[in-house]
């Protein structure tokens, strides 16, 4: 006879394996069920407006043991899934998405260093691939932080946010307009960046993340004040870093400065319908909170200051090692431009950090993690190393019939070509593998090999 295992005794549950006795599904597994399920299935509604995990699957991911486990929202229950009945992409990396019977879905790894909560991690990544699937993104703007970097721009940025936190907590409405004026200021003297921050798409993503565990913690019941409560406490514990001084990036600052935006929203009597559809219309937290809220000038504390402008010359020469080269490198024509597809890419990717440079006005990154990038036929098959700079903006690209994951620059030297298979194959502390394709070139004469 199939066994069945439900949770919290909910509807009907899924048929699963022989293997999946009750006992035998990791309590692990059951415990982070539950969690979204309280959250993202019984009261979203305390979190985001119309949103909900019904008709979304996770697969709570095992990479080195025999059996993952699926988790339907809808039904509530979890089936038992052989490893080796899995795409192989589902099982590397901390997650991924995928579709489950024409459901969307989520892998989830959990052996994991704990290094990452899967609560935290699952809410906000399926908030970005459902949740924010329709959203309008700003037009002009790209993710990353201007290179070389300023310290003043990131300055405005922290004192911000000091202000944004203050008023979270205490409520004085001198701290908001404070907030204003050095929102306005960033945004005036620096107004690429006002287009490229993430305030709105990661920031309602953190927002969500934290907001859920707030939830998680004190029941779908519990009171506003309880949540707005314990949603200070998580503020004050684990924002903030990125705005330290010690860490320059912009992208990074959008989850803290508009995650905090985002929850004073929900807490200071602003409408959390309205509200979030102007998020998915493309405005951020920070523009819908502080729209009516006239500036009050404040001074800069000069130590503060201090720490900022003593930073960046450090913080640059470390970006440099990193970016320094293929920015150089970019216009040399012995340098080829390898473009990968994006559906090349099966698993998600690492950055260290994302940078526009401002000699180049391209956006770049380099990575984290390697990525491996694998064609369906076999013809390809390479690995971006830890470092690899991937370019992810060039309009003059001519490999133009396929949507771009990303270019990297290789030395013309180093691609061997095989005329018999119609591949190259490359071996650089950036690049490893076999690629299928063909050498482009675009209007200024750069050669491009445009993966397959």
């Amino acid at each position: 006879m199939p066994k069945f295992v439900t949770l919290l005794s909910f509807l009907v549950s899924l048929t699963v394996s022989a293997a999946a006795e009750a006992d035998e599904i990791p309590t692990k597994v059951t415990e982070l069920a539950a969690r979204f399920h309280k959250t993202m299935v019984v009261c979203p509604d305390r979190i985001w407006a119309d949103y909900s995990w019904n008709g979304l699957r996770v697969l709570f991911a095992y990479p080195k043991g025999e059996t993952s486990y699926l988790w339907d929202a809808s039904t509530n229950s979890i089936q038992a899934v052989k490893n080796d009945s899995l795409p192989p992409h589902l099982l590397t990396g901390s997650y991924n998405f995928f579709e489950s019977e024409g459901l969307k879905a989520l892998a989830l790894e959990m052996n994991d260093s704990g290094t990452f909560d899967p609560f935290n991690l699952g809410v906000h990544e399926f908030f970005h691939y459902h949740g924010q699937s329709d959203w309008t993104h700003p037009a002009g703007g790209g993710r990353g932080t201007d290179y070389p970097l300023s310290w003043q721009s990131r300055f405005y940025r922290r004192m911000t946010f000091d202000n944004l936190k203050a008023y979270f907590e205490f409520g004085r409405e001198e701290d908001l307009r404070k907030a204003r004026y050095w929102f306005e200021k960033w945004q005036r003297e620096y107004p690429l960046e006002a287009r490229a921050t993430t305030d709105g798409y990661e920031g309602t993503a953190r927002y969500l993340d934290t907001l859920a565990s707030v939830v998680d913690s004190l029941g779908c019941s519990a009171s506003d004040a309880d949540l707005k409560k314990l949603a200070v406490q998580h503020v004050k514990n684990a924002f903030g870093y990125s705005v330290s001084g010690d860490y320059f990036a912009l992208d990074s600052e959008g989850y803290d400065i508009g995650a905090l935006a985002a929850l004073i929203l929900r807490f200071d009597g602003h409408d959390l319908k309205t509200w979030n559809i102007r998020m998915k219309r493309g405005e951020t937290p920070l523009q819908v909170l502080l729209e009516r809220v006239a500036p009050l000038e404040e001074a800069e504390p000069a130590e503060l200051r201090e720490k900022f402008e003593a930073k960046v010359s450090a913080v640059n020469k470390n970006w440099g090692k990193l970016i320094d080269n293929d920015i150089s490198n970019w216009s040399d024509r012995d340098y080829i431009r390898v473009s990968f597809p994006l559906k090349l890419v099966h698993t998600t990717y690492s950055p260290k950090f994302f940078a526009r440079s401002v000699e180049l006005d391209r956006w770049l990154m380099p990575l984290a993690l390697e990525l491996h990038l694998n064609s369906s036929n076999g013809g390809s098959s390479v690995r971006l190393q830890p470092n690899a700079v991937v370019f992810q903006s060039d309009p003059s690209n001519p490999c133009k019939d396929v949507r771009l994951f990303g270019i990297t620059l290789v030395p013309r030297s180093a691609l061997q070509f095989d005329s018999a298979t119609q591949t190259v194959a490359v071996e650089t502390p950036s690049l490893v593998g076999r690629l299928a394709g063909q050498i482009k070139a675009d209007e200024a004469g750069f050669e491009y090999f445009c993966a397959e």
